[in-house]
């Protein structure tokens, strides 16, 4: 595999700092402070989907993002026989256009 654009793996450090500094230890949250029955009350947060696999599902999607950024390709002989018909088609294009003039 060969990937025409690799230096945006290099925007794999932000998922990964984020990762990392998802791993430190938590601070003292709500629930350790309130008992259940004031918590209750005092909370609003009505949530479908779980905050964890929201959290899991943007670095996910960011890596995929940054993946197809790379421009992934499989077969690098296909790519340049491809480029050169091309660029040749291309070229006798712009000939035939300025030969006109």
């Amino acid at each position: 595999m060969y990937f025409n654009h690799p230096f945006f793996f290099l925007l794999l450090t932000f998922p990964l700092a984020l990762f990392l500094y998802s791993l430190r230890p938590k601070k003292q949250t709500l629930s350790s402070t309130f008992s259940p029955e004031i918590l209750k009350t005092i909370s609003v947060n009505f949530q479908l989907v779980d905050k964890g696999l929201k959290y899991k599902l943007f670095l996910f999607v960011t890596v995929l993002l940054i993946i197809t950024l790379a421009q992934p390709v499989l077969n690098h002989s296909s790519l340049n026989s491809k480029k050169k018909e091309y660029t040749s088609c291309y070229s006798t294009r712009y000939l035939k256009v300025h030969a006109k003039r």
